[in-house]
């Protein structure tokens, strides 16, 4: 809807017009301080448990579907279990614009980096431990 209006406007306006307008109103846009965020809980939030996760994207949005995996076992006359079929269950789905798609992977990814980097971290200060023990023994 936005779109026919802006080319409209463009056409009317010509290119250069047009562009400085747009400058203008991105600088006035930009020059104001952000707005307050303030978080709220939807009256249906819920913390789930998931597995795995799998989606994608398209041209629009991308899509992810956290699902968890229950084991269904089953037991014969004797009582002997084995596993008849997993089930895996929907939890929920999740659709995103593309722009916070790549943010959430990227966020996760930082996440992931300073986690194993703390791992390192405790690992070499253990083998450190280590090695002073057996040094003084």
């Amino acid at each position: 809807m936005i779109r026919p209006f802006v080319l409209m406007i463009r056409s009317f306006l010509g290119e250069s017009l047009f562009f400085a307008c747009l400058h203008l109103f991105l600088v006035f846009v930009m020059s104001q301080p952000p707005p307050e965020v303030k978080m709220s809980k939807n009256r249906d939030f819920r913390i789930i448990s998931a597995t795995g996760v799998f989606g994608g994207v398209n041209p629009v949005e991308g899509q992810m579907i956290f699902y968890a995996d229950r084991l269904e076992p089953k037991s014969d006359r004797l009582g002997k279990l084995s596993l008849d079929y997993i089930n895996r269950e929907s939890q929920v789905e999740v659709h995103v614009p593309l722009a916070v798609f790549k943010s959430i992977a990227e966020w996760m990814m930082t996440h992931i980096k300073e986690y194993e980097q703390r791992e390192k971290q405790q690992i070499k200060s253990v083998e450190l431990d280590r090695e002073q023990k057996q040094v003084y023994t």
